[in-house]
């Protein structure tokens, strides 16, 4: 589940607070939980926590093309939601 897996990826990162592999595995599963969620506003709520680590792990690497990919995916899941609430 889900829920497990976040526990284990927060662990992973409190173990290891420098891995980047980790943290990129976190906010994997944050993305993920916030595309299934139902009511948009609980999914932007996720997509808030994978953008806030992901820009952490582009503060020590910000020439990592993967993760610079990964935002754009995760801002644009943002922007969906907001179109889909009609915020915008």
């Amino acid at each position: 589940s889900y829920e497990k897996a976040i526990d284990i990826y927060q662990q992973l990162c409190k173990e290891h607070p420098d891995s980047t592999e980790y943290i990129s595995g976190l906010t994997g599963i944050y993305n993920q939980v916030g595309n299934g969620q139902d009511d948009r506003r609980d999914g932007l709520k996720w997509y808030d926590k994978s953008i806030e680590l992901t820009r952490k792990i582009l503060a020590d690497r910000p020439s990592d093309t993967k993760t610079r990919s990964n935002l754009g995916n995760e801002l644009v899941n943002v922007a969906t939601c907001h179109t889909t609430l009609g915020d915008c």
